[in-house]
């Protein structure tokens, strides 16, 4: 299983995205959303958790991406998961998925932390402390605040290392990787991937992200 060690960073829920004049060109990519909440961070959910039940319970009998409580309070929501990533957690008994439409989901839950792409400063390659490929990550102040805050009420317990969160990563309303939440992050951290991903697929997936930021940072310049 993936896992994540870091100093800092996470957000809220996922908003459909909508380019009203036209896709802009990002290095030559066609960037179909530039919504600051393009680019998420959200906490997968689990059986392992006694608090995620009632929730799970909920999101099995609802067709819908969205989970909501008796008062229309948004819980949760299915992402999409890419393909290169489906099969990991379809696998990982604990997590949530379902297939709809041929397409592999993943049940995700919203918090009141709401770190998205917009608090992000900079993602770029490195490797991890087994010199494996990583990507690093920096944060802005606030988000760097609110994401240990959210990192640090889901953080692994030592006690029993077996169980710990996934830290979803969203980009366009698809979930791209789930690394392992080891430790409260602050302002900067690295995402680690282990051995199961090639240098070229965390290389694909830096660029992709990496896009995201620059056609938000655009369009906020705009």
């Amino acid at each position: 299983m993936r896992r994540i060690a870091l100093l800092a960073f996470f957000f809220l829920c996922l908003l459909p995205a909508c380019v009203p004049q036209g896709d802009p060109l990002v290095n030559g990519k066609t960037i179909k959303s530039i919504r600051p909440d393009a680019l998420e961070f959200r906490i997968l959910a689990s059986t392992q958790y006694d608090a995620d039940g009632p929730i799970i319970e909920l999101a099995r009998a609802e067709p819908g991406r969205t989970v909501n409580a008796e008062d229309g309070t948004r819980l949760a929501f299915w992402v999409p998961v890419v393909p290169r990533e489906a099969e990991r957690l379809e696998a990982t008994q604990a997590i949530i998925t379902r297939k709809r439409e041929n397409e592999s989901e993943v049940l995700v839950l919203c918090d009141d932390y709401n770190v998205i792409g917009a608090d992000v400063r900079r993602i770029y390659q490195t490797k991890d402390m087994h010199s494996q490929p990583a990507l690093g990550f920096e944060l802005n102040d606030d988000g760097g605040k609110r994401f240990y805050a959210l990192t640090h009420a889901n953080k692994m317990d030592p006690g029993n290392p077996q169980r710990a969160r996934l830290l979803g990563i969203i980009m366009n309303g698809q979930l791209f990787s789930a690394p392992r939440l080891n430790a409260a992050i602050r302002n900067s951290g690295i995402i680690e991937f282990g051995t199961r991903n090639t240098k070229e697929e965390i290389r694909q997936l830096e660029a992709e992200m990496n896009d995201l930021l620059t056609a938000m940072s655009t369009d906020n310049a705009e």
